[in-house]
Formats: C-alpha cells, sequence, structure tokens
C-alpha cells in the first residue's frame, strides 16, 4: 500500500550518489517520510525513512533538498533531527530476529536518512482492522510471543521502546512479529526522556519527561495493543482515565472469547499504577493458555465442520502445509 503527499521524495530518485533508489511513499508522520526503496548495486528491498518534520521544513526547487522553513526555527529542527538520528544509534546495537534491522544511516540534502530492513507482511493494525489473520491460535502462539521477546531483549539491552502500538509492528506471512520505529526510543538510564505519546498506548507516565520511566510503560503499551487486537479500537487516552476509567468495561464488552485470564492481565498491564503492571512473563503465561485454547477449538471447527471428511486443521494446506497466517491482499 502506498501513501500519495506533496512533499515527498519523487520516486527513482537517487540518495547517496546512487548507492539507493526511491520507490513509493510507504508512510509519513510529523517528523519523518518512509520509503520503499532498492540498493542499487544488489538490487536487494530496503526501507528509507526521512526527516522531515512537516512543521519545520520545506522541500527545495530541486526536489531532494530539506530547508528550514526560517532562520529562527534551526535550532528547534537541529534538535529533533538529532533525536531522529537516535533511532540510528540505539538500532545499530540490537540484532533480534523480530526487531526491524538498521543496515545504515546519512546526512545530506540537508536532512537525515536511515536505511532500514523491508520486512515482508502487513501491520498488525491492518491485520486486524481488514480481518487478515486466518488462525488465532498461530497468533497467540507465533505473534504475540515474538512481540514479547523483541521487549524482553530490548529491556535486558537496558532500551525502552516508548511507541509500541499496532501501527508499529509487522506481521509476515509467517507469523513472526517484527517490533519498527524507535524513534521515540530511549536507554533506561538516560534522563532526557523527550514527550512522545500515542493516545491510547501511552502511559501517564510518558505526559511528562520527568516522571519515572521503565519496562513497566512499555508493558502498559502492550497491554494496550493486546486491547486492540480484542476490541478493535485503542483504549482511552491515558490522562482522561483518571476522572472515569471506562476501559474494564469496553473490554468486557468488546472482548470477545478472550479468558478471564488474558482479560486479567490485560488489565494489568493498563493499570495506572506502574507498581500493579506486573510483568512480561506473566503476560507470557496468559498468552500461552490462550494459544492452547484456541488450538483445541480451531482444531474441533475443522474436524466437525459439516459437509466435510477429513478437513485438515485451520492453520494447514490440504498438502500439511501451513497456510501464510496473514492473508495476503492480492
Amino acid at each position: 500500500m502506498s501513501v500519495r503527499i506533496e512533499y515527498g521524495l519523487a520516486a527513482k530518485t537517487f540518495l547517496q550518489g546512487g548507492a539507493y533508489r526511491i520507490g513509493r511513499v510507504l508512510a509519513c508522520s510529523e517528523l519523518s517520510v518512509v520509503y520503499a526503496a532498492r540498493e542499487t548495486g544488489t538490487g536487494a528491498a530496503c526501507v528509507v525513512k526521512e526527516f522531515f518534520p512537516k512543521s519545520l521544513a520545506l522541500r527545495d526547487v530541486d526536489g531532494k533538498s530539506v530547508l528550514c522553513r526560517t532562520p529562527s526555527l534551526r535550532s528547534k529542527y537541529e534538535t529533533l533531527k538529532s533525536v531522529f538520528l537516535n533511532e540510528a544509534v540505539i538500532l545499530e546495537h540490537l540484532r533480534h530476529p523480530n526487531i526491524v534491522r538498521l543496515t545504515g544511516h546519512m546526512e545530506e540534502n540537508g536532512t537525515a536518512y536511515l536505511i532500514l530492513e523491508r520486512c515482508r507482511g502487513m501491520s498488525l493494525e491492518r491485520c486486524i482492522r481488514k480481518n487478515r489473520l486466518r488462525s488465532k491460535s498461530r497468533f497467540y502462539a507465533t505473534t504475540v510471543p515474538g512481540l514479547l521477546d523483541a521487549l524482553e531483549y530490548i529491556h535486558e539491552q537496558g532500551v525502552l521502546h516508548r511507541d509500541v502500538k499496532p501501527s508499529n509492528i509487522i506481521v509476515g506471512p509467517d507469523g513472526q512479529a517484527k517490533l519498527l520505529d524507535f524513534g521515540s526510543a530511549v536507554r533506561s538510564q538516560s534522563e532526557d526522556k523527550p514527550i512522545f505519546t500515542s493516545a491510547g498506548y501511552s502511559p501517564l507516565e510518558f505526559y511528562s519527561a520527568a516522571s519515572r520511566q521503565g519496562p513497566f510503560s512499555d508493558l502498559y503499551s502492550t497491554g494496550a495493543t493486546l486491547y486492540y487486537c480484542l476490541c478493535g479500537e485503542a483504549p482511552v487516552e491515558a490522562s482522561r482515565r483518571l476522572f472515569h476509567d471506562p476501559v474494564e468495561q469496553g473490554l468486557r464488552k468488546r472482548g470477545g472469547r478472550a479468558t478471564p485470564l488474558l482479560s486479567r492481565r490485560i488489565m494489568n498491564c493498563l493499570s495506572m499504577d506502574a507498581g500493579q503492571r506486573g510483568s512480561l512473563q506473566r503476560l507470557r503465561t496468559a498468552i500461552k493458555a490462550e494459544s492452547l485454547l484456541w488450538k483445541a477449538v480451531e482444531g474441533l471447527r475443522a474436524n466437525f465442520r459439516p459437509g466435510r471428511k477429513n478437513s485438515s486443521p485451520t492453520n494447514e494446506a490440504p498438502s500439511g502445509k501451513k497456510k501464510d497466517l496473514v492473508k495476503s491482499d492480492v
């Protein structure tokens, strides 16, 4: 899927002396534009993420260079560029199968670029919105544990992601999750924690640079992500929950067939009190139980489907080969 914007680089634009050829726009935010691209030397697919703060920047007439709108905004522009490049500083030290891989970064044309691996699949947000998941048992057995593995790994490395949400998770054809967008990530011990929030997915402590943040903060966002998977919408923003908290009621009404154990663990994660959020391990136990339950349910559905004999389990093709977990758009 491509995105049309007026200020992005044109297709077939070359960067770093012709090393990379830009393709279509994949996504854009207030601070960046993300493109499908290729390494011209090898033809390998990659992703280029360009620093382009919309409120501060303009595209020059050459179609490549980025200009700061006014001299008075230059200091803010450079500060945000440093924050943007911090993603490269963090990612270049992370190596995990469930985390997007950085392959390079550079500064040219008055801006900065990150070169990232191209992940096959679809965002978790789109998977849920378009009902593209074939098997709940494989989702709970493969996708969610992969996300938890990634978070456990970065926390061991002393990193907080701070922006875990469905649109920042790619689900591959094999069901494995890839955690993307470390633009808000910081070192756990860093005293400088800029305020970046995502409505519904950020805990209350993300709304203050002076508040205590830790792995429990990412746990809140993980619980909010699972809430979205069950309810089809994000929980109410944390700042609004201080006076009226409809989250638990929403989970009961829209949470589908989630077991009481998983529902309870999600609500633990979404606690306004960071000390009550539990741990990744406790959440992992509930996810394991959920996967076993759905494996049994899907097996029964396959074996007792009316009018069919010798049905294969829902996550296998008739030949016995596993189907892709995510339904293709093609």
